[in-house]
């Protein structure tokens, strides 16, 4: 089930701190419009076949080389500790100019998850931590 959380900001942010939400929203942006992810459907394909003489097998197709070289150029920003758009900084920032506990908790949790279990399952659990 997926929950939605929608965090108001106050709009007293630090400058520096504007500048890393504007930077995060435009490199995420670009994210979006990276040909991996602009497309319909997904550039990777997987078959599970079976033959009675060659028992079973799997065939994947991936994404050319080019299409994972753009997309992992342009995820590196929110991947690499040393940039500003680091994903676990950035949610910290938006956490403190939040009021709201639930949110706070929420931008905790997946922060946790990023560092603790790396990104392969970070989105894959509900929010709240029980």
């Amino acid at each position: 089930m997926t929950r939605h959380v929608n965090i108001v900001v106050s709009h007293h942010l630090a400058p520096e701190d504007w500048a890393i939400l504007e930077a995060y929203c435009a490199r995420a942006k670009r994210l979006t419009e990276t040909k991996l992810l602009a497309a319909d459907q997904s550039a990777i394909h997987g078959k599970v076949r079976y033959a009675r003489e060659n028992g079973l097998w799997f065939e994947a197709q991936l994404p050319s080389e080019d299409l994972i070289a753009e997309f992992l150029m342009a995820f590196r920003f929110f991947y690499l500790k040393k940039e500003r758009t680091f994903f676990p900084r950035t949610l910290g920032i938006i956490g403190k100019y939040t009021a709201d506990p639930d949110a706070r908790q929420a931008l905790k949790v997946l922060s946790n998850r990023w560092h603790d279990q790396g990104m392969t399952t970070y989105l894959q659990k509900p929010l709240r931590s029980h």
